[in-house]
C-alpha cells in the first residue's frame, strides 16, 4: 500500500498544509522530502494528521 494524503493551500491564512495519516509517525522523513518536492515555503507549511488518510482507510470504515 502507498501512503495516502494531500497538499493544499490556503488563501485566507496563507498557509500550506501537509495532510497525511498516522502512517507519518512512523516516516517522519517523508515531511522534508514533500516540502523539497512541491518546493514549499517551510515557515508557511504545516502539517494535519486525519484518519481518512491513513494507509488502507476507505469511506467504507
Amino acid at each position: 500500500m502507498k501512503p495516502r494524503g494531500r497538499v493544499f493551500y490556503s488563501p485566507k491564512d496563507d498557509q500550506y498544509i501537509i495532510a497525511v495519516g498516522s502512517w507519518i509517525d512512523d516516516h517522519s522523513n517523508a515531511i522534508e522530502l514533500i516540502i523539497d518536492e512541491f518546493d514549499l515555503p517551510k515557515e508557511k507549511t504545516v502539517v494535519r494528521k486525519a484518519t481518512h488518510w491513513d494507509i488502507g482507510q476507505t469511506w467504507n470504515d
